[in-house]
């Protein structure tokens, strides 16, 4: 009767180590698959967080240089028109500087005139 209940005993603890060695299997092999899946979906956003970040870097850039070439096209005009008002201004200066030259011949002219009929006429 004490070896039936020695192996009984035995039978149990062996069921009962068993058990727990194949929940400790199963409990690594699902530990596992978690930490995988977790390395791929880690894996997966770092690899589209790279992708975001390359085309927001991509998409600044490209704004940048159109900003850039809209800034300088736009300094070459105002430089253009810069120079051209400058030449017209000193073109209308000229202009303006015969125009005066002309009219104070002009009145030169008309005072000689004047000076040469009030002589004829005291002559």
């Amino acid at each position: 009767m004490g070896q039936l209940k020695f192996d009984e005993v035995k039978a149990s603890a062996d069921k009962t180590i068993s058990g727990a060695e194949a929940r400790t299997k199963q409990a690594a092999h699902d530990a596992q698959a978690k930490f995988d899946e977790y390395k791929s979906k880690a894996s997966g956003s770092l690899s589209n967080a790279r992708e975001s970040t390359e085309n927001l870097y991509s998409e600044a850039r490209a704004s940048v240089d159109k900003k850039y070439g809209e800034v300088k096209d736009s300094a070459e005009d105002k430089k253009d028109q810069a120079k051209a008002g400058w030449f017209s201004w000193l073109g209308w200066g000229k202009s303006s500087a015969e125009d005066a030259k002309k009219a104070g011949a002009g009145k030169v002219a008309d005072a000689a005139g004047d000076v040469q009929s009030k002589a004829s006429k005291h002559a």
